[in-house]
């Protein structure tokens, strides 16, 4: 009856385990998938920076271009002068 009575705990016991080490499981894994959508969500937002800062050059060269544009007319007028 001893050996039957352990032989039970011992099952119960590998069983609370076994719960114990999923639940364990289920809770790592939702905080790594916490922590991937965090990053995600960093990550886009560098995306959107760098998508800003990318139209704010282009705008800049749009700029560059016609001051040098200008600059070039106002050299070959004083140059005809």
């Amino acid at each position: 009856l001893q050996q039957r009575t352990r032989a039970h705990q011992l099952k119960q016991q590998k069983h609370t385990d076994a719960q114990t080490k999923t639940v364990q499981n289920r809770a790592q894994l939702q905080q790594t998938q916490d922590d991937l959508q965090t990053k995600k969500v960093r990550l886009e937002n560098q995306k959107q920076k760098v998508v800003q800062s990318k139209d704010k050059v282009e705008k800049q060269k749009v700029i560059v271009d016609r001051v040098q544009n200008r600059l070039g007319q106002l050299q070959k007028e004083c140059q005809s002068v």
